[in-house]
């Protein structure tokens, strides 16, 4: 199965991927193209048949995961693999073999041997921007003055489609963002005096707060060598309405991440191993209001850094690299996020992300040997890409 991967990679890179032709009606794989690539998946010889070849990928699904975990544990791409196996399978019009997702819900598990005995603080994991803003609710608007008004606007598709251009940063649920190998959740929440429950919000209402936690737990279950942290903020324009409902915010996490949740004292000291060994999978971090009153509910727990965590936002100007003194700002979550005025320049949120995002590996480059370290980096509409480097960086010298 090792050798299976070293055959679809090298296939893809020198893309000698699959295609396809008609005979009898019957869609088959050209003879020979790919035989050389495919020869550990299967015995058959000349023309494949969609079903034979597909079916015989899947029975061996188990050994191509196991296989890819070890890859993965060494630092090896599985890009290429997965682009291979998505050209076999949407050659067919079926839905691909997701290998990545399958390896990278665990990642950190399997790090652990070269990790697990390091402080948290000391990996980085890909986070992203606004977790939640993945959907727009069809209610989007909190705010009682503009409620009614703002809904009816927003219920015309062509505003709703502008909108959420700007507004949606991320492209799965956070339960597939977890799946693709995000450890590090920004929230962003607000209580409704109408509905009498909490939202996370950007800008525009994108679903309720419990839904997204549950998620966390829901992920955690499955996967209980992952350690997650959950940023969670009180929006500022309803800020005196949540804190008011501190309790009732503090009884949503408590009721669904509440029996993951890191506590005690100096947890910035303690090395991963110590947080899954305790089912301790669950931290949370917040800004200052925020925690001044979750912490009086008992039920917030946050990472004691050495020194705070400063989110840096800014736009995709490569000077900013250099002008941001590594080891300044300590422990950072880093959010690559476009400014305002980047709205004339892109017709998305999405195609934004896009370019910024192709500043990764030059920032990472950066601050490799710096004595920065970043606890997240956080992205719109990340990539199986960026979070594999991202991944990949815990690994360098």
């Amino acid at each position: 199965m090792y050798k299976t991967l070293e055959l679809l990679d090298q296939a893809c890179r020198e893309d000698k991927v699959p295609y396809l032709h008609v005979v009898n009606r019957e869609l088959v794989l050209k003879p020979g193209v790919v035989q050389w690539a495919l020869s550990s998946l299967s015995e058959v010889t000349g023309d494949w048949h969609a079903i034979p070849v597909i079916e015989h990928i899947n029975h061996r699904r188990g050994g191509l995961i196991e296989a890819a975990k070890q890859w993965c544990a060494e630092g090896r791409s599985l890009l290429y693999v997965q682009r291979a196996l998505d050209t076999i399978y949407e050659g067919f019009g079926r839905e691909s073999f997701k290998l990545i997702p399958a390896v990278f819900s665990n990642w950190m598990g399997l790090l652990h041997n070269n990790l697990g005995n390091h402080c948290l603080c000391e990996w980085t994991v890909p986070g992203t921007h606004y977790s939640a803003a993945y959907q727009l609710s069809d209610k989007p608007f909190i705010h009682p003055q503009n409620k009614d008004v703002g809904n009816q606007i927003i219920a015309h598709t062509f505003i709703k489609d502008m909108v959420s251009g700007w507004v949606l940063t991320q492209s799965h649920s956070v339960l597939a963002q977890l799946k693709n190998g995000i450890r590090f959740l920004n929230f962003e929440i607000a209580y409704d005096t109408e509905t009498d429950d909490v939202y996370c919000l950007h800008t525009l209402v994108n679903g309720k707060f419990k839904d997204m936690l549950d998620d966390v737990r829901l992920f955690i279950k499955r996967h209980p060598s992952e350690v997650v942290y959950v940023n969670v903020h009180m929006e500022h324009a309803h800020l005196t309405d949540t804190m008011a409902h501190s309790e009732y915010v503090a009884s949503i996490i408590k009721e669904s991440v509440g029996e993951y949740l890191a506590s005690g004292e100096g947890l910035s000291e303690r090395s991963f191993n110590s947080f899954v060994e305790q089912h301790q999978n669950v931290i949370l971090l917040t800004d200052d209001a925020s925690q001044k009153v979750l912490d009086e509910q008992q039920v917030l727990r946050t990472i004691d850094l050495h020194s705070p965590l400063h989110p840096i936002f800014r736009d995709a100007a490569p000077a900013y690299l250099s002008a941001c003194t590594p080891g300044e700002h300590g422990h950072l979550v880093f959010a690559l996020e476009p400014n305002v005025g980047t709205g004339i320049l892109y017709e998305s949120l999405k195609t934004a992300s896009g370019n910024l995002n192709a500043y990764l590996p030059d920032f990472m480059a950066q601050y490799r040997e710096s004595d920065c370290g970043f606890v997240s980096i956080d992205l719109d509409y990340p990539m199986w890409a960026d979070i594999e480097r991202i991944i990949h960086y815990n690994l360098l010298e």
